[in-house]
């Protein structure tokens, strides 16, 4: 990393075609505008694990290396540090941030590690077109969007990791073409489904009401967690009219 963000251009550099920078946490968009820079000709290009840059990178990225064949952003799984309680909070995590990122408060984005959305990798799959692999695992920000984009634009890739990418529906994979290996794409666990009801159970009949006119507004009912919203909602809101109905 030293040497490519240096002053002295390596002369090797016309000649490489494979660049993995994996568990860094310093890959800043100024990094990687000076490695773009000396490495004009990347095909295979993994960020596995990587963080610090934003979508300023991706559009770089889009702009550097039309040919690009082989990308790996896959961030890191989010958990807790309590193996007792990993796999419950990786659920809970994730229901919050899909409530306050997209539904209640879009106002407060903390943290160094910029999120990648659909905005930045739209433009990478418009304009990288011979991409084969893809790996976006833990993107949760990615939604239906990229996806389609990928099926009109990227119609040689063969593969494409999706592992923790709750926002994409099945309808948006099955635009993809027949020879395409998705991995990683499951059913919603009996789990991920108590943990919603529980955490949405704590609303009232108005906090529930005005939830399902925000994902609704946000013409969102067709994604798989909204969907699962909307309808946990709906069986809340009817659980607690027959609790105040004059009959019981």
């Amino acid at each position: 990393m030293k040497i490519l963000c240096g002053e002295q251009k390596p002369v090797y550099c016309l000649n490489v075609t494979y660049l993995e920078i994996s568990n860094y946490y310093q890959l800043s968009d100024k990094k990687f505008k000076r490695i773009a820079g000396v490495l004009p000709n990347i095909v295979h290009l993994d960020f596995n694990y990587s963080k610090g840059f934003s979508e300023k990178t991706l559009k770089r990225i889009a702009k550097s290396y039309p040919n690009l064949k082989y990308l790996n952003l896959q961030k890191a799984e989010e958990v807790d540090h309590n193996r007792n309680q990993t796999y419950r909070n990786i659920h809970l995590g994730k229901i919050r941030r899909l409530m306050y990122e997209n539904y209640i408060s879009s106002s407060s984005n903390s943290g160094c590690d910029t999120e990648i959305t659909d905005d930045g990798l739209s433009i990478v799959v418009l304009r990288c077109r011979k991409l084969e692999y893809l790996n976006i695992s833990h993107r949760t920000a990615i939604t239906d969007i990229t996806i389609n984009a990928i099926a009109r634009s990227c119609l040689n890739l063969k593969y494409i990791d999706l592992k923790g990418c709750y926002n994409i529906s099945k309808e948006a994979i099955c635009q993809l073409i027949p020879n395409v290996h998705v991995e990683n794409i499951v059913g919603v666990s009996p789990h991920y489904i108590s943990l919603m009801d529980k955490y949405l159970s704590q609303y009232d009949v108005c906090g529930l009401a005005e939830l399902e006119q925000k994902i609704r507004r946000r013409n969102d009912a067709n994604n798989l967690n909204s969907a699962l919203m909307l309808r946990t909602i709906k069986n809340l809101l009817a659980d607690q009219t027959k609790l105040v109905s004059p009959e019981q």
